[in-house]
C-alpha cells in the first residue's frame, strides 16, 4: 500500500501533470469509486487544479472556483499516469481527466481508492479526525499524543488519528532504526524516546522521498533496503503486531 513516500511522488506527479491544465471532462468507470456524486464532478469542468497539498496518504487540490477541492486517496495499488489519447488509457483506470493536450489517468485496479470532492479540505480531515501529517507534526505534539495513547507502539504510529502517513513498512523502518521493538507500550516510552522517534520518522521520509521511494537504492543500512527473513546483517524476525506483518531485530530492538 503506498505511504507517505510514494503518495508524495504521485502528489509531485500531478504537479506537472495536473495543475494548472484547463479540465475538459471527467470520465468516472465506476461511480463506487467516488465519494461524491458522479454528477458533482462537472463542476470542475472550465476549472484549473491551481496546487496540490498532501496529508498522509491524501492528495488534495484547490481548484480556481476557490470552493471546491478534488481528493485523492490511492489505496493499495493506486497512482496517477498521463497518457496522449483515448486509445491507450492505462488498463485499470477508474477516473480520468481529460485537458486539451492529453489525459490524467488515476489508476487503481483493486478499487480501494476514492476520488472525491469537498468544498473545505480542512472540515474534511477533521471530520474524519485525521492526525497532523508525519512530515510536519512538532516534536512537542507527538510527544504529548504518544505518551498519552495505549497500545503498542508500532499500531499507534499507523492509527492516522495520531499522526498521518504512517503506515506498515515505514512503522517497522523507523522502529528498527531507533532500536525499539514493535510491541513495546507506548505509554512506556521516555520523552527521549518518542523524540527519537519522532526525528526519525520525519528523517526516515525525507530520505525515502529523496530516493523517490524506490527501495533498493535506500541505504544499505535501511530495513527497507533488504525486508526479508534471508537478510543475514542483521537477520531479521518476523512476527504479527495488529495483525500486521511485521519485521525487526529481535537482539537490537529493545521491548519496553
Amino acid at each position: 500500500m503506498p505511504e507517505l513516500p510514494e503518495v508524495e511522488m504521485f502528489k509531485q506527479y500531478g504537479d506537472c501533470h495536473l495543475v494548472n491544465r484547463k479540465i475538459k471532462k471527467i470520465k468516472i468507470d465506476d461511480p463506487r469509486i467516488v465519494s461524491a456524486e458522479p454528477e458533482a464532478f462537472k463542476n470542475l469542468y472550465g476549472q484549473r487544479i491551481t496546487s496540490l497539498g498532501r496529508r498522509g496518504k491524501y492528495v488534495y487540490g484547490e481548484s480556481t472556483s476557490k470552493k471546491l477541492f478534488l481528493l485523492l486517496h490511492f489505496g493499495m495499488t493506486g497512482y496517477l499516469k498521463r497518457y496522449e489519447t483515448a486509445e491507450t488509457r492505462p488498463k485499470g483506470t477508474r477516473v480520468s481527466f481529460e485537458f486539451d493536450d492529453g489525459f490524467l489517468a488515476w489508476v487503481n485496479p483493486r478499487k480501494f481508492g476514492r476520488v472525491g470532492l469537498v468544498d473545505n479540505v480542512e472540515e474534511f480531515f477533521r471530520r474524519k479526525n485525521f492526525g497532523q501529517d508525519a512530515l510536519t507534526i512538532s516534536q512537542k505534539d507527538f510527544v504529548e499524543i504518544f505518551s498519552s495513547v495505549k497500545g503498542a507502539i508500532k499500531t499507534r504510529l499507523m492509527d492516522q488519528k495520531n499522526v498521518a502517513g504512517v503506515g506498515n513498512i515505514y512503522a517497522d523502518e523507523i522502529l528498527f532504526q531507533c532500536g525499539i521493538h514493535p510491541e513495546s507500550e507506548s505509554q512506556n516510552l521516555k520523552t527521549k524516546q518518542l523524540e527519537q522517534i519522532h526525528g526519525m520518522m520525519q528523517k526516515v521520509f525525507h530520505v525515502a522521498i529523496d530516493h523517490k521511494a524506490q527501495y533498493h537504492t535506500y541505504p544499505k543500512e535501511y530495513l527497507l533496503f533488504d525486508r526479508t527473513e534471508k537478510r543475514a546483517n542483521p537477520p531479521l524476525s518476523r512476527m504479527k503486531v495488529g495483525g500486521r506483518t511485521t519485521y525487526f531485530d529481535a537482539k537490537s530492538q529493545k521491548k519496553f
